[in-house]
């Protein structure tokens, strides 16, 4: 099974994912992934998302070759293994990301269309005013961490989770032990 975790920066994604790791349900391990990887081109990624400017176009072509390598390497092993897989971001950021950056929908649905959709997908919902102030909190911030963008990418999560049935929104409000019950909760009931 593959899941994947999703919402805007702060929201608590990269938490929950780490709170699963390794956790058992039903017998089965899971395993844990993230968008962008350790791999070149996610530090690559990673390096351009701490400038100020970059190309949104170009951005979109390095995340979709990120993830072709990261699909090769460690998806496509777990899809045909009766584990559970858990990615902190997939294609859903790609697509949410890129609309609330101006590009076409379309274009991006193109470039991300060879990839499989995932089993579930669960997006942490949380008001972008929130994580900000979540952010805010670290070390370390990237581009695309502003208030009107954080606003357009919530926008944008909740189009496409009506568009898809395995997908399930969470309120990120809550304590992160009540998100991660909620989130195992939908595993279980999901899982194959």
């Amino acid at each position: 099974m593959f899941i994947v975790i999703e919402g805007v920066d702060g929201a608590g994604k990269t938490t929950q994912v780490n709170m699963l790791k390794g956790k058992v349900i039903r017998g089965k391990v899971i395993k844990t992934t993230k968008e962008p990887t350790d791999g070149k081109i996610g530090k690559l990624i990673r390096e351009l998302l701490s400038e100020e400017k970059f190309d949104n176009l170009k951005m979109q072509l390095l995340f979709a070759a990120d993830r072709e390598e990261h699909f090769d390497s460690v998806i496509k092993n777990s899809i045909d293994s009766s584990g559970i897989l858990v990615s902190d971001r997939y294609i859903f950021s790609s697509l949410s990301y890129g609309i609330a950056s101006g590009l076409d929908a379309e274009w991006l649905i193109g470039v991300n269309s060879q990839f499989p959709v995932p089993d579930i997908t669960i997006i942490i919902d949380l008001d972008p005013k929130i994580s900000l102030m979540r952010i805010n909190a670290r070390d370390s911030k990237e581009a695309f961490e502003n208030l009107k963008f954080l606003t357009e990418v919530r926008k944008a999560y909740k189009f496409l989770a009506g568009k898809y049935s395995n997908c399930f929104v969470i309120d990120g409000n809550k304590s992160a032990d009540k998100v991660q019950q909620s989130i195992i909760e939908l595993i279980n009931a999901n899982l194959k």
